[in-house]
């Protein structure tokens, strides 16, 4: 899974999220955050994702296969 499972934000801060991957495929390989429209393959290693929330709010972040997730805790 993921590990931190909630990670806290300010609304508007551009953010630069560290995934560690340390195995190849697994539905791990992909990560999906509905609320903000990325779907972004996770490399074997360290992939950067970078996200600017505009509206403070809990947003999902999953696996491909939605069994695995956790949360994006933007405040204002």
């Amino acid at each position: 899974g993921y590990s931190p499972q909630e990670i806290k934000m300010k609304a508007g801060v551009p953010a630069k999220l560290h995934f560690q991957k340390d195995y190849k495929g697994g539905c791990l390989s992909l990560l999906v955050m509905p609320d903000l429209n990325i779907q972004q393959s996770l490399q074997l290693g360290t992939t950067t994702v970078e996200v600017t929330p505009t509206e403070p709010g809990k947003y999902l972040f999953t696996c491909g296969m939605g069994m695995y997730g956790g949360y994006l805790i933007v405040e204002s």
